[in-house]
């Protein structure tokens, strides 16, 4: 009996025993049939011209089988319409609306927060006195908004224990974060809050340094007047943007009124006052929805002469404020170091929702933590 070969080239498998008619008489060779398209070829199944031959045929019985697909046009903007005009209330026992147009404007962009570490550029041992970067804002704005930075971490040399955080390059849709010192540093770390042309908010900068005729005080008061009046006497928030350390520095704000108020900046030792000190400040309207603001210090868990290196709070939001778990921007405004070890501070808040959230000021290695104090904006 003459010798056959089988070969699979199609999806289906090949009978186990070929008939004798497909059997080649001239070459004495078996025939070879594609289970798929019955033609015969006598190429072997390892040639190219077999397996292009097997493809081929795979690819017109899955063009020839394939289920065909079904293809929806979009709906435009005016079929949508004209499908919500046709269904009336009657008709409509689900009470299914058709969803918003594509082409409706989107509001403007509100209140946006970030943050910006010099561990992002290069690493804490690789010291400089500048490190720089440039932010995006998740939406841009029709023009260039109001910054206001606030420093929230900081590891500097006690030889020079100075920081400043400054923007630059301010757009509609970005901005550059500085961070800078008149001697290169370890780490420093700022958060940043973007404000629109609102008419309920007004925001500035102080600079409070301490001039000669200042030496002999504990207390410096540096008024500020608003560009325009508020019906109420506005909240006030303050932070540290720039400061130079002696030991304690702590700003607030005193003699609020509908025109304006006074910065207050405090030392506790006037022969280790602050050299010099830049305040950001924000003012709002007591009486707006959805946002809230206050301070928190370690005064409230322990006195001054019990330093230690971790410290935590818990700050609870007025019930009813917040409906989702709001965005905060966090930054210093109060901080009580050893004069002799390297300055090391960082705060930050964290487990934030509707009822409150917790915050942070902690060290590290052998810097002493006297005190250290927080001023927080939460908004929807």
């Amino acid at each position: 009996m003459p010798r056959f070969t089988l070969i699979d080239i199609g999806k289906q498998q090949c009978p186990p025993v070929l008939p004798e008619r497909f059997l080649s008489q001239e070459r004495q060779t078996p025939a070879l049939y594609c289970l798929l398209c019955s033609r015969r070829t006598n190429e072997r199944s390892r040639t190219p011209r077999a397996n292009h031959h097997a493809r081929a045929c795979r690819a017109a019985y899955s063009n020839k089988h394939r289920t065909p697909s079904l293809q929806l046009n979009p709906i435009s903007t005016i079929e949508k319409q004209a499908m919500a005009s046709i269904i009336s209330e009657d008709d409509n026992p689900l009470g299914w609306t058709p969803p918003p147009s594509e082409d409706l404007s989107s509001p403007p962009p509100g209140l946006q927060i970030g943050a910006f570490s010099s561990t992002e550029v290069r690493f804490w041992y690789d010291t400089t006195k500048q490190v720089f970067r440039k932010i995006q804002y998740e939406r841009p704005y029709p023009g260039p908004p109001g910054l206001v930075l606030a420093l929230t971490a900081f590891d500097l040399f006690p030889t020079s224990p100075h920081l400043a955080a400054s923007a630059s390059d301010i757009c509609s849709a970005s901005f550059t974060a500085n961070i800078s010192s008149r001697q290169p540093y370890h780490e420093g770390r700022l958060s940043w809050l973007a404000i629109p042309e609102d008419k309920d908010f007004l925001y500035g900068t102080v600079h409070a340094k301490i001039v000669s005729e200042d030496r002999s005080s504990r207390i410096v008061i540096r008024p500020v007047q608003f560009q325009r009046k508020f019906v109420l006497p506005p909240k006030i928030i303050l932070w540290l943007s720039e400061v130079e350390l002696g030991q304690c520095v702590r700003v607030s704000a005193a003699d609020i009124h509908t025109c304006g108020f006074s910065v207050r900046l405090e030392t506790n030792d006037p022969a280790e006052t602050v050299n010099d000190a830049v305040v950001s400040w924000v003012a709002y309207p007591a009486d707006r929805a959805g946002i809230y603001s206050g301070t928190a210090s370690t005064e409230a868990q322990r006195p001054t002469t019990q330093p230690q290196l971790y410290n935590t709070g818990y700050i609870g939001f007025p019930e009813g404020v917040f409906k989702k778990a709001p965005r905060v921007m966090v930054g210093l405004n109060y901080l009580d170091l050893g004069s002799k070890q390297y300055p090391r501070i960082r705060v930050q808040c964290s487990n934030v929702n509707i009822f409150g959230m917790t915050w942070e000021a902690n060290s590290w290695v052998d810097t002493i933590v006297s005190g250290a104090g927080i001023s927080y904006l939460a908004f929807e």
